[in-house]
């Protein structure tokens, strides 16, 4: 005997277009919050390895520099031109502005186009006698050199052991003129020292001390001018 067995057939049930849409807008809600901070996060990882290389080639031409004139820096330049003439004979720079350049040819020395590390407008402009010399290197970063003692070196802005030990300072924008333009994200300085260089932030400097220099929630007046010794350990800014 043949016994037949039914079967019930199921549909399987599939999502509805409401379902679908819902789904889909709360996929774009969180692509809209997540993406552009993982691009953030991207891009500012990129501005510090940027930063790491170019302190490393600066580094090595403030050496070549100080070997040159008998082991140190001192009596090398006369003013910022010459100062910035030195490394300019190291590095490859495809334009230069002399020191008084109006603002924002070379660098982005106006206060109104650069910010601090929480983006209020910066603490100061670098322009008139305070530019510096300025340059744009092929790699399309701005550089701005400054000497702050006719190559004496004995500025207080860094000291070691109760000695004033900086001859002048260098910023850099890893990012060249375009934005974000913030000191301890896109821009970075360090000083030009008898011996070498030292990265803002270092113990001695004038803006060592990350909790107010270089805090992701602080509200000094230079803060983030102090990332630059924290980006080249590799340390994470303070809270």
């Amino acid at each position: 005997m043949r016994v037949k067995l039914n079967i019930a057939n199921k549909k399987r049930k599939g999502f509805t277009l409401a379902e679908t849409l819902v789904t889909l807008v709360v996929i774009g809600v969180v692509a809209a919050i997540v993406i552009p901070t993982v691009i953030q996060n991207t891009q500012q990882a990129e501005y510090k390895t940027s930063f790491q290389k170019i302190y490393a080639s600066f580094s090595q031409a403030s050496l070549n520099i100080i070997t040159a004139n008998a082991g140190t820096m001192v009596g090398a330049y006369g003013n910022s031109d010459d100062l910035f003439n030195l490394y300019a004979n190291q590095m490859s720079f495809v334009k230069t502005c002399p020191e008084n350049t109006s603002p924002n040819v070379c660098f982005n020395g106006s206060s109104s186009l650069w910010y601090t590390l929480q983006g209020t407008a910066g603490w100061t402009s670098f322009t008139g006698a305070s530019s510096g010399a300025q340059g744009i290197l092929n790699n399309g970063m701005t550089v701005m050199i400054k000497d702050d003692t006719a190559s004496a070196c004995n500025s207080a802005a860094y000291t070691r052991n109760g000695s004033n030990l900086e001859c002048g300072y260098i910023y850099i924008d890893v990012n060249g003129l375009k934005p974000p333009n913030r000191v301890g994200v896109d821009m970075f300085g360090f000083y030009i020292t008898p011996y070498g260089t030292i990265p803002f932030g270092a113990p001695g400097s004038h803006v060592y001390g990350a909790s107010t220099y270089c805090s992701i929630s602080g509200n000094n007046m230079q803060n983030g001018n102090g990332c630059a010794a924290l980006v080249l350990l590799n340390q994470a800014f303070s809270p």
